[in-house]
């Protein structure tokens, strides 16, 4: 399985085919982007290693045939004409980029490109990055990945094998885009949008085998609960933790406190339900330290008529800590509460569950420091 580059901090948009409004997009996102931070604009274009003369001839312009080898990177400068680096940089970005590359040298033209974001004083993994390609989500996971598409488009083939990666399709009409670049988010480093949705993070029990409290635990130098809220802010329109009020006030978001004391995580997700606004709210667990964001909103998609989405690891173990349950789940908890019953896989027999299987080379779960260590050096 081909290792993917971590870069929260990238917006990446492909499209579905020619004139979907793709560029003007990302110059949006730019524009709106730009009045706060540094924005790097970046165009890749690639192309069949034999088609080059073919592409260059159907566009209209004689750059793709300039390169000298597999790909180039150019460092552009402002123009006034249409040229899409030329519109970036009209929108804002304070450097853009072009890299040329035939698609079979794509990898290594990436690499190519970052090295010369670093010799330039930029560093890749932290800059504001907004990019715009399709087939590049083969080789990274991007903060957000967008297929611009009109309804009911036939994606193109590069499009095509991209697409189970994407965070959102973004229909475009006469009217403009489903999505606009103006609420996406640039916070913390990373890139999101809010989705409607509810994001609970139930704090923990007494995590014995971990012999501490799993939530202040430290991860990327900081509690492992201030590290998911983090990831989960810039995403959701409502953050909730479970838990006590004075303990976790360091989590920066409203803590609710459970109904009843010392009842499980079964009585953390009824408390955090019932105060809930949203009608779909994604749960997780306070020890699993990486939320991918790809997945979740999946999740969300294909919550149907369904009570709940429930992620199915590559061993078959069932998530239930780690999934969207609809605000109506409630009822079914409060029955249970009743008859004693507390465990998460005791609700799930009561639902009208849809389990996804996901691959799980993303997924950390920290249960003892021997987790928490081969997580860090994994990292490292």
């Amino acid at each position: 399985m081909r290792c993917m580059k971590q870069m929260p901090n990238m917006l990446m948009a492909g499209a579905a085919g020619r004139n979907r409004g793709k560029t003007e997009f990302l110059c949006r996102a730019i524009r709106a982007q730009s009045k706060l931070r540094t924005v790097i604009g970046i165009k890749i274009t690639s192309f069949d290693d034999a088609d080059g003369e073919v592409l260059a001839d159907q566009m209209k312009s004689k750059t793709y045939r300039s390169i000298d080898g597999d790909f180039l990177v150019t460092r552009e400068e402002p123009g006034a004409d249409n040229k899409d680096t030329h519109r970036m940089y009209s929108a804002g970005a304070e450097k853009v980029y072009w890299l040329r590359t035939r698609r079979s040298a794509l990898s290594d033209g990436l690499n190519n490109l970052f090295q010369t974001l670093e010799t330039d004083g930029l560093d890749p993994l932290t800059a504001c990055l907004v990019v715009e390609s399709g087939g590049s989500r083969n080789f990274i996971e991007p903060g957000l990945f967008f297929i611009i598409q009109e309804r009911d488009d036939e994606l193109k083939p590069s499009c095509a094998e991209v697409a189970h990666w994407v965070d959102r399709l973004v229909n475009v009409s006469g009217s403009g885009w489903d999505i606009l670049p103006e609420d996406l988010i640039f916070e913390n480093g990373q890139w999101g949008y809010k989705e409607d949705a509810a994001a609970i993070v139930l704090s923990g029990g007494d995590s014995r085998r971990m012999g501490q409290d799993k939530s202040v635990m430290p991860v990327h130098g900081q509690p492992m609960l201030s590290n998911i809220v983090e990831q989960l802010t810039p995403n959701f329109k409502t953050v909730m933790v479970s838990g006590a009020k004075e303990k976790y006030a360091f989590a920066g978001c409203r803590v609710v406190e459970d109904l009843e004391p010392d009842r499980g995580p079964l009585m953390g997700l009824l408390s955090t339900l019932k105060e809930s606004v949203h009608e779909l709210n994604f749960v997780t667990a306070c020890d699993v330290p990486d939320i991918h964001m790809p997945v979740v909103r999946n999740m969300l998609r294909e919550i149907g008529n369904y009570d709940a989405v429930v992620p199915v690891l590559q061993d078959a173990r069932k998530q239930p800590l780690f999934a969207v349950y609809r605000k109506s789940v409630a009822k079914n908890i409060e029955v249970l509460m009743t008859e004693d019953k507390q465990s998460m896989h005791a609700l799930l027999d009561t639902l009208n569950v849809h389990y996804v299987e996901v691959d799980a080379d993303w997924y950390h779960n920290i249960n003892t420091q021997e987790d928490l260590d081969r997580y860090e050096k994994k990292r490292s």
